[in-house]
């Protein structure tokens, strides 16, 4: 098994290379799409999607409102959509 550096929970399974493949590209598309991004929407994205942090974390952090960090989030979540659309055509 392959486990997701980021979330130990999530393991992909070789005992479908087809999927193995899928899941791999989607997670190598994700990488790309994220360092295409601005520094602080990959930040914000990575505390609340992998480092599973709250929105008043979230703020704390990047020394925010919790308001802000909020629409800092909703807007890096839409740069990264437009991001991958590039490389992938179902996003």
């Amino acid at each position: 098994k392959i486990t997701n550096e980021h979330n130990n929970n999530e393991d992909i399974s070789l005992s479908n290379p087809d999927n193995f493949i899928l899941e791999k590209n989607k997670i190598n598309t994700l990488h790309l799409a994220l360092n295409n991004i601005k520094p602080i929407h990959k930040e914000v994205i990575i505390f609340k999607y992998f480092d599973q942090l709250t929105h008043n974390e979230i703020a704390k952090k990047i020394n925010k409102s919790i308001e802000a960090s909020e629409s800092l989030l909703r807007r890096a979540l839409i740069a990264l959509k437009r991001e991958m659309k590039k490389f992938v055509k179902y996003f």
